[in-house]
């Protein structure tokens, strides 16, 4: 009478942790995608950090001030 009370064998207890490791790898995974997600929004530059970076190319002498105004204007078209 061979597993006549329906219990597990050794090989199914391996099965079995070995899905839990698949689970926690598959939630650790997701946690990583979402706090990279959530970092890379608010890293993103803002209309000010653009402004700033073009003051600092005229104050290097990088651009004219006729590339700057024209850069400002289209910094602030919608």
């Amino acid at each position: 009478m061979m597993n006549w009370d329906r219990s597990w064998s050794a090989g199914n207890w391996v099965v079995m942790g070995l899905m839990m490791l698949v689970l926690w790898s598959v939630i650790a995974v997701a946690v990583v995608a979402v706090v990279r997600s959530l970092r890379s929004r608010s890293q993103t530059p803002t209309e000010d950090d653009a402004r700033q970076i073009l003051d600092r190319r005229l104050a290097r002498g990088d651009i004219s001030e006729a590339e700057y105004a024209k850069s400002r204007e289209l910094l602030h078209t919608p």
